[in-house]
């Protein structure tokens, strides 16, 4: 679970981090991939994971060309139990479309998120309008 996730967005020399979330902060689910493999040479079993990505909706297309499959609590009960069911296969048809996050917002945040040493809540703070920010990938 998660309550946003960090982008970065505009031209190079200008870009600008930014927090996608609910205007409530409430958590949601990522939809992913995990899986337990053995290596040719004969090592440990690894464990990897990864975050599943879709087109943009109209609102992430503002600041990137793709998106979390992003899974709300409150609306996506039965599609987050077919990702967390081993037995049940997902529908994948839904990671072709994009989906309307209703009270879904981004806003502009400090560049301090770039590095990983930082790691307090004034990272979550806004530092201006989202309307203020370059947009493009």
């Amino acid at each position: 679970m998660s309550d946003g996730f960090y982008e970065w967005t505009g031209a190079a020399k200008a870009r600008r981090p930014v927090l996608l979330r609910f205007e409530d902060h409430r958590p949601f689910a990522y939809a992913g991939l995990w899986a337990r493999w053995h290596p040719r040479d004969g090592g440990a079993p690894v464990e990897s994971c990864t975050v599943v990505t879709m087109p943009p909706n109209a609102l992430a297309a503002r600041v990137h060309d793709r998106m979390p499959l992003i899974l709300d609590p409150r609306t996506d009960r039965e599609q987050i139990d077919e990702w967390l069911d081993v037995a049940r296969t997902p529908d994948l048809a839904a990671l072709r479309v994009p989906r309307d996050l209703p009270g879904f917002h981004f806003y502009p945040v400090d560049k301090r998120v770039g590095n990983v040493r930082n790691n307090d809540p004034s990272l979550l703070a806004p530092i201006g309008p989202a309307d203020a920010l370059p947009v493009g990938a």
